[in-house]
């Protein structure tokens, strides 16, 4: 039994799934968000990050109206970066099985900067990245669609340490960012120049 309690333990605390989350709330508070377009119109606003095995909560992070865009600007991770920041920093302080666990985050969060302190950290990141949050020239693809200059299965790649930039051409451009992996891209990278 002790065997499978930290078998299970090792396994919980690697891959995280960070995103978005709403809690319906029609009452009245500063901090309720609102849009149309989404699947809950009206609620509670929060970045949750679940255990992509058990499917639990993680940790959560309200948003209590204390980072705006305007204070936001400063930061070099901006206002959602810094939410990720603060629900890292929050986990690692609650128990020590928390380093070393992979954040798979949405483009919405990602930028160089954050990818930093999130290895600062003791942790990995993993996700989608907006080409104008940092993304190094030598992977960014310059063109939205496929040109004969940037046809698709063009793959720019820019490695900085252990931190990885992917550009990637399809139907339309795609880039991301790795710090997860390390060196263990750079031979397949090769294999797939090679042939």
């Amino acid at each position: 039994l002790h065997l499978s309690i930290r078998r299970q333990r090792q396994m919980c605390i690697r891959d995280r799934s960070l995103d978005e989350r709403r809690v319906p709330f029609k009452g009245r508070a500063p901090q309720i968000r609102r849009n149309p377009s989404k699947p809950i119109r009206i609620g509670w606003t929060m970045t949750a990050a679940v255990d992509m095995f058990t499917k639990y909560l993680w940790t959560f992070h309200l948003e209590d109206g204390s980072l705006t865009a305007e204070n936001g600007k400063s930061l070099p991770y901006k206002m959602r970066g810094q939410q990720i920041v603060q629900q890292v920093e929050d986990a690692l302080r609650m128990s020590r099985y928390n380093k070393g666990i992979c954040l798979y985050i949405d483009r919405l969060y990602s930028s160089v900067a954050l990818a930093r302190k999130i290895t600062e950290l003791g942790c990995y990141m993993t996700g989608t990245i907006d080409k104008n949050r940092g993304v190094p020239s030598i992977a960014s693809i310059s063109s939205k669609k496929p040109t004969t200059a940037c046809p698709r299965g063009t793959i720019k790649v820019a490695f900085c340490g252990n931190m990885h930039v992917w550009g990637f051409m399809d139907n339309s451009s795609c880039h991301i960012i790795d710090t997860f992996l390390g060196g263990k891209t750079e031979s397949r990278d090769s294999k797939l120049r090679d042939g």
